[in-house]
């Protein structure tokens, strides 16, 4: 461990005119910040404010909107409607409420509309949204033509709309209902003229890629340039990164770089330093020196040593206040779970991802708060009374990147608009040990927080695989092209193949020479396919193996669907969407694979791998989501709520825990038909309905140390090198995984087979250290985060080959950053070894 001395970081204060005399009455003291002042009066089409966390940029990006609407008699509708998109909902309703409080001072004519997946649903379900029900896709679009048809406001006037990034890319991209995608995706392109994208550097490269396709297109149909339009964006971000900044710079319009430390030679006389930041003691130790081979508690072997101090901050004068932030949630459990021995309960709260919003809102308010990456985006720590120094004195977290680090470390001494500003931080980081030798050469020293995040790039950053821009986000947006490209002239339909070439040579100039383009009929083949079996296997995630093994029979006739004694209940509906997917595709399939019942079967299993693939790609988050766990919980291990769902594989790793096959079973074995008084009956299935329930379990207690999860897929009726040859060292989607561990514990029945009816997107690189693939699959690691898990699989020559599987989207983004001469390496080296078994 060693220790570094933060200096104080000030901001600058604008003493020239007052953009807004309302939210900064002088008469109070109250100035806004020189990067405020710049932002607000900022013309370029691109505005990009990199300052730090907790400065006040949202203020400034609403501060820019007062500016445009100065001096207009009316806003319509369209015209001058506003796009906030929030990377969480944590930070939309946040940010709708801050919206809202903004235009209320201000007089600003705006209503405030804040829209999930679940606002969608309020509102359409509200008296007199429409005549009659409707899709939520088709509410969206009601709602963004017609937003006075909530609360009966009937005033014509514009609106800020307030969405996380899924929901505006389902709707740029053309994800949504085909009934209602092509009229969402022209609201979208239509609708805005400013634009707040808010913490930017939370986004990976395929995340990124939407927004630049959309400030590309309003470009292409000039809306940027529109003296009516002039659509504007402002982006924030904390932490940018080169690469980002090298796209952004590529886009080809105007943009203003908004930096700390900058002030124009003009602004000299009218700015004035305000310390923003106090002095921070920063102790930093690594996971090698806490006993802690994979840096799995790390951060709780430290709240161990220094629990006898954190029980003196809480509980003497001078009391102190504090935080802890992992990225673990298990961790933060295990943590809650030591500290509440010796400290009192009512001092400590958990604002994780596994709380209730009413839980989070009272636990935000607590002296000690537990935290998971929930507060790394835009979260403010607030208390019941003002202090009059920062809201955390103390604070202890582990990072395992550059911009957790920098983020992480920026909870702790903000005193921007506090009254003592030199009263000191202490902060504890735990870091992995490479990154540790990194920064020790500051180890005594006292240094800015200029040169510490310097320094802190030595660490892997969250999202540095830029590679799939290159490779695979030309596909994904080729498909709103297409959707734009319907009714158009066939001059301007060169013009959107011309718009598609420009977004090819955004995404591969920045890197290197432009790659060859993805042929149009190529694009347009895969995108069809995609949108065949969607029609079919778009309405179930679920496919049995029981299906697979009456399919031939079914196929050849000798066997009818009612006759099956189906073990699965969804696996009549499965069976049927795919006997439908075979009617509709067998008439274009090969004479060879309607000649085999076997090649058909194959075929449509290939075709099922192809399709939950593609879904994947086009999904903005993780495209592989477990199941849900349903858990009683007491003892309030979890969460502070004895009865919640939540991930089932994070239940497995962290909890010892019994399990139940049913709901009802689960009810009658722990007692939670009624629960604190109210009885459950009536809210069983609201508890369940609308997720991915598929596990009932009772938790007892914490395991000591989280299990260790390994993969075995049984593919004895395969050769490797026929499996290889479909499945391996590319993004294909796995059927029938099972789930066990390291060291052999045993799981429960319903945990081995938690996933194994579903077709999982993943990458798979063969573990042998002499693989090409896996060792460029290690240096990827020590660019990014990325989870691999070992997976065995069972060959029909008696063989278990051991390899490493990347599961979810991060699959796309490991396959485009791997050399493809590595992976045809590999893949000869398995044909080599297949024929000399047959050889022999």
């Amino acid at each position: 461990m060693f220790t570094v001395e933060l200096l104080p970081q000030a901001e600058y204060r604008w003493l020239g005119d007052n953009p807004s005399e309302k939210t900064f009455p002088r008469e109070e003291g109250l100035f806004p910040l020189y990067h405020q002042w710049r932002t607000y009066c900022s013309e370029a089409a691109i505005i990009v404010n990199t300052h730090t966390t907790g400065t006040g940029k949202t203020k400034a990006a609403l501060l820019r909107l007062l500016k445009r609407v100065q001096g207009k008699k009316m806003l319509s509708p369209q015209q001058d409607d506003v796009l906030l998109i929030a990377p969480t909902n944590e930070l939309l309703q946040q940010h709708a409420d801050d919206a809202r409080e903004f235009c209320r001072i201000n007089d600003l004519p705006y209503r405030v509309v804040p829209i999930t997946k679940d606002r969608l649903r309020e509102y359409k379900n509200q008296p007199g949204f429409s005549e009659a029900s409707v899709r939520t896709s088709a509410a969206f679009h009601y709602l963004l033509n017609n937003p006075s048809m909530l609360k009966h406001d009937r005033e014509n006037r514009a609106t800020i709309y307030v969405v996380n990034p899924d929901i505006f890319y389902y709707a740029i991209y053309y994800c949504y209902n085909p009934f209602d995608s092509a009229a969402l995706a022209n609201d979208v392109l239509n609708r805005f003229n400013y634009v707040i994208v808010d913490e930017f550097h939370y986004y990976d490269a395929k995340q990124l890629a939407s927004f630049l396709f959309y400030m590309k297109l309003s470009h292409h149909y000039h809306y940027i340039e529109s003296a009516r339009k002039k659509r504007q964006f402002c982006i924030l971000t904390a932490t940018p990164q080169a690469q980002v900044e090298q796209y952004l710079n590529n886009l080809g319009v105007p943009i203003e770089w908004i930096r700390p430390g900058e002030i124009a030679p003009d602004d000299q006389a009218l700015v004035e330093p305000l310390q923003a930041l106090a002095p921070v003691h920063l102790h930093i130790s690594n996971t090698e020196e806490l006993q802690e081979k994979h840096g799995i508690g790390g951060l709780l072997n430290l709240i161990r040593q220094q629990q006898a101090t954190i029980k003196r901050w809480l509980l003497q004068e001078p009391v102190q206040d504090g935080a802890i932030i992992s990225s673990s949630l298990g961790l933060i459990s295990n943590i809650h779970a030591a500290l509440c021995k010796e400290i009192p309960t009512d001092l400590i709260g958990r604002v994780t991802g596994s709380q209730s919003k009413t839980d989070r809102d009272v636990a935000r308010f607590k002296r000690l708060i537990l935290a998971s990456p929930t507060v790394d985006i835009g979260y403010n720590f607030v208390r019941a009374e003002k202090k009059k120094r920062q809201n955390i004195d103390f604070l202890f977290f582990d990072a395992a990147c550059d911009d957790e680090f920098i983020q992480r470390l920026g909870r702790a001494a903000r005193v921007l608009a506090a009254e003592q500003k030199d009263y000191p931080s202490t902060v504890w980081a735990v870091i992995d040990p490479t990154s540790y030798r990194g920064l020790q050469e500051i180890a005594g020293m006292t240094v800015s927080r200029e040169h510490l995040g310097e320094l802190v790039r030595c660490m892997p950053r969250k999202h540095d695989l830029y590679a799939y821009l290159k490779t695979g986000a030309i596909l994904e947006l080729f498909r709103p092209v297409l959707g734009f490209r319907k009714g158009l002239s066939l001059e301007e339909q060169s013009t959107m193949d011309m718009f598609l070439e420009d977004m090819h040579q955004l995404f591969t100039s920045p890197v290197e020479p432009a790659l060859k383009p993805w042929q149009y009929s190529q694009m347009k083949r895969l995108l069809d396919a995609f949108s065949q079996s969607q029609k079919h296997y778009g309405r179930q995630r679920i496919f049995p193996a029981e299906i697979f093994e009456y399919l031939p029979q079914v196929l050849q006739g000798r066997l009818q669907q009612a006759q099956i004694p189906w073990q699965h209940p969804e696996a009549e509906q499965g069976m049927a969407l795919i006997c439908q997917r075979w009617m509709d595709a067998r008439s274009k399939v090969s004479a060879e694979v309607r000649g085999s019942v076997q090649v058909a079967c194959r075929w449509l299993q290939d075709d099922l791998r192809n399709y939950f693939k593609e879904q994947a790609r086009f999904s903005f988050r993780d495209g592989f989501q477990p199941p849900l766990a349903l858990i009683a919980d007491p003892q309030k291990l979890h969460s502070d709520q004895r009865v919640s769902t939540y991930n089932a594989l994070h239940i497995i790793r962290y909890y010892h825990a019994r399990y139940y096959e049913t709901l009802q079973e689960w009810k009658q074995a722990t007692g939670e038909s009624r629960s604190n008084g109210t009885s459950m009956a009536d809210s069983d299935q609201e508890i369940v309905a609308g997720t991915d329930v598929q596990v009932y379990c009772h938790l007892s207690k914490l395991r000591p140390q989280p299990l260790r999860l390994h993969l075995l897929l049984d593919a004895r009726d395969e050769t490797q090198d026929s499996w290889e040859e479909r499945c391996a060292y590319r993004v294909t989607a796995l059927h029938g995984l099972n789930v066990t561990t390291d060291d052999d514990h045993g799981l429960d029945e319903s945990m081995r087979t938690l996933f194994q009816a579903q077709f999982v997107p993943a990458f798979v690189t063969s573990a042998d250290a002499s693989s090409h693939t896996m060792r460029a699959l290690h240096r990827l690691h020590q660019k990014a985060r990325i989870l691999t898990l070992p997976l065995t699989i069972m060959f029909g020559d008696g063989r278990e080959v051991n390899y490493q599987a990347v599961l979810g989207t991060m699959a796309f983004h490991v396959y485009a950053g791997i050399p493809a001469w590595a992976m045809r390496k590999d893949r000869r080296k398995t044909q080599q070894d297949d024929d000399e078994l047959l050889l022999c």
